[in-house]
């Protein structure tokens, strides 16, 4: 409905005037409730008295305050779009609104400006409180030697792609916001936009870049969403690239401007009479229906898997037609339209699925010969679940899950990049790819070690003309052996820690062997007696190769579980956070000075505790890692031990 007074409608400040002095309490509260959180952990942080007290602070309780911040403008988005535009969803209020000298341009962009200018003012609040409080009341010499551990452009960064993700989570909602016709549209709609959307879209980069091999862009997916933003918090990823923040920014144009059009284009009649025609709605409940087309995917049959996916989109494409688009005519003309293109697409796109020549896709191996470098990434494992676990969303071809994030390993040898291949021949082959564990009932596919754990990977190609090609597999049948193969070459446990630590950054190694296990009065197996090795740094690059060589050599069980223990050795390197002046006089030091700062806690400056200025990593001994036992305790070690500084201390355990 046209106001008669349209004509001399009033500009955007006198609009933006009123939505402010409606909302202005609420954006207050919101702001202040984020704050606290931000007072009591800056003010915890002002009373660390030590470098390893404030280093804690810096780096854990900005991730609280953050993850509060999030929490508490995610609930005030929901609610505070809903109170903006909710006297539309009521006839008598909205024919007064709309007559009012106030265009519906002003009202939409004054609402969405508030809403936004409160997330943004947020963010920027307790990240310059929690600057002020800290930087105030701790030592200005201490503050500086934590602060030049953190990467400041980089947090600023992460900061920065935070805030567009959640603006992007407040622009879908300010858009059903204005698009709906009462209160339970709105919350249906915003359900879909925080769940729905995400995992179609996830699942689409999925399949696009886990089976076809295109460069996933899932990260950019995970910035803009509303999972993604909680996921951001926690991991250690890396800053992102310009990309993500264009398509941050792209995201919240475009529903901004969707929202607007929806908001100009709303006639008073739709409001609380269940029938709303509009683009929005009609989008919202699409998504939905794609949600339940490919949310049930049987993989080894297409008659199940078609069928079942028509019915499931069908259903949901009901509800939504009932709730969102009109109560009593579910199928108006454009919905059905949109329907129907939607079911042909989904009907030829699983017939493609389950007939396509995969060769070029799913089965597709690279040959060792255009291969310039693949690496490997293990990801851990996964116990079996229930064999119903392949009803899940976008699993038409493959079933996804990384697993827990673990080493990474580059191959550039030909030799090793031909293992490599081999063993992704073995996970796309017919054995492989074919083979469905039993439901859990105690049964196992007839091998001992790693049985029910699931092999997950991912690979990545770099070709030798500069493309690259990527996949990530988890596997459910036992190649626990073959994959093991992998990651036992030397190139790859040379690695990891702490066979990859910088020679000259070796502080102390320190090497125990225990004696032959003896059955004692209890009924456990102890060891009785153990030895303690001092050795030099200098020695390292001697040892590591013993060790590398041994580990190669380990069982399956020893190598990636560490099952049996003869011993341990403990290397201490120089910690990331130490400054680089003082790295080079841990460098330049005795080693009874280093042995003294790691073992007694010698103060390394004011500032510096022995607590922070190293890191160990300690290797488990199994027992077929003879070479490096013997290397400990051989006699000629123990002749050179005069020279060498190579010590032993024998004594009883405890």
């Amino acid at each position: 409905m046209t106001s008669p007074t349209s004509s001399v409608k009033s500009t955007f400040l006198t609009a933006f005037k009123t939505v402010f002095r409606r909302n202005a309490a609420g954006a207050l509260v919101c702001i202040i409730i984020s704050l606290l959180p931000t007072l009591l952990f800056s003010i915890n942080s002002a009373g660390k008295e030590t470098y390893t007290q404030l280093s804690y602070a810096i780096g854990y309780y900005p991730v609280v305050i953050v993850y509060t911040v999030f929490i508490v403008l995610s609930v005030y988005n929901v609610f505070a779009v809903y109170m903006m535009f909710k006297p539309f969803y009521s006839r008598r209020a909205c024919d007064y609104l709309l007559a009012l000298p106030v265009k519906r341009s002003d009202y939409f962009c004054s609402s969405f400006l508030l809403g936004a200018a409160v997330n943004t003012v947020s963010f920027a609040l307790n990240a310059g409180v929690y600057a002020l409080v800290v930087g105030c009341f701790n030592r200005q010499s201490l503050l500086q030697k934590v602060l030049s551990g953190v990467d400041i452009a980089s947090a600023l960064k992460l900061g920065a792609i935070a805030l567009l993700g959640m603006l992007a989570v407040y622009a879908a909602f300010a858009m059903c916001a204005a698009a709906a016709s009462n209160t339970v549209q709105y919350f249906f709609m915003i359900a879909g936009c925080a769940y729905v959307f995400p995992a179609l879209l996830n699942g689409a980069d999925m399949m696009l870049s886990n089976i076809w091999g295109f460069p996933s862009i899932m990260p950019y997916f995970n910035d803009i969403t509303w999972t993604g933003l909680f996921k951001r918090i926690y991991s250690d990823s890396e800053v992102p690239g310009t990309a993500p923040y264009i398509i941050a920014a792209v995201m919240i144009v475009a529903l901004f401007l969707l929202g607007l059009a929806a908001f100009v284009k709303r006639r008073a009649e739709v409001a609380q009479s269940w029938k709303n025609g509009s683009f929005v709605n009609i989008l919202i409940s699409l998504l939905y229906a794609a949600f339940g087309m490919l949310l049930f995917v049987n993989k080894n049959s297409l008659l199940q898997t078609l069928p079942a996916g028509l019915a499931l989109g069908a259903l949901l494409a009901v509800i939504c037609g009932l709730v969102l688009i009109n109560h009593k005519r579910v199928f108006t003309k454009p919905y059905a339209v949109c329907l129907a293109v939607l079911a042909a697409a989904y009907a030829g796109f699983a017939v493609f699925a389950f007939n396509a020549d995969d060769s070029r896709f799913v089965r597709y191996v690279p040959q060792a010969a255009d291969v310039e470098s693949v690496e490997l990434v293990d990801s851990g494992s996964r116990y079996y679940i229930s064999e119903d676990y392949n009803i899940s969303l976008f699993s038409l071809l493959y079933y996804f899950d990384s697993g827990n994030g673990g080493n990474e390993y580059l191959f550039e040898d030909g030799q090793d990049i031909e293992k490599v291949i081999e063993l992704h021949k073995l996970a796309v082959s017919d054995e492989v790819i074919d083979y469905r564990r039993p439901k859990y009932n105690g049964e196992t596919d007839g091998s001992t070690v790693f049985s029910g754990q699931d092999v997950c990977f991912s690979l990545e190609y770099t070709m030798k003309n500069g493309s690259k090609l990527s996949r990530t597999y988890r596997i459910e049948k036992n190649i626990w052996a073959q994959y093991l193969d992998i990651l036992r070459l030397p190139s790859a446990i040379a690695q990891t820690e702490p066979y990859n630590f910088d020679a000259q950054d070796i502080m102390l190694i320190e090497g125990v062997t225990y004696g032959e296990e003896e059955l004692t009065e209890t009924g456990e197996y102890t060891a009785s007696t153990t030895a303690v090795y001092n050795i030099p740094a200098k020695n390292w690059p001697e040892l590591r190769e013993i060790m590398i060589s041994d580990a190669s050599k380990r069982s399956d069980l020893d190598f990636y579980s560490g099952f049996t223990n003869y011993g341990d050795i403990t290397v201490y390197t120089i910690s990331d956070l130490v400054s680089p002046e003082d790295r080079e006089r841990i460098r330049n030091m005795s080693e009874e000075e280093r042995r003294d700062l790691i073992m007694n806690g010698a103060a390394l400056g004011e500032d510096y505790f022995g607590a922070m200025v190293y890191e160990g990593f300690t290797v488990t001994l199994c027992a077929s890692d003879t070479a490096t036992r013997e290397y400990l305790v051989s006699g000629e070690r123990q002749a050179e031990s005069a020279e060498d500084g190579i010590t032993a201390d024998t004594k009883l355990l405890q």
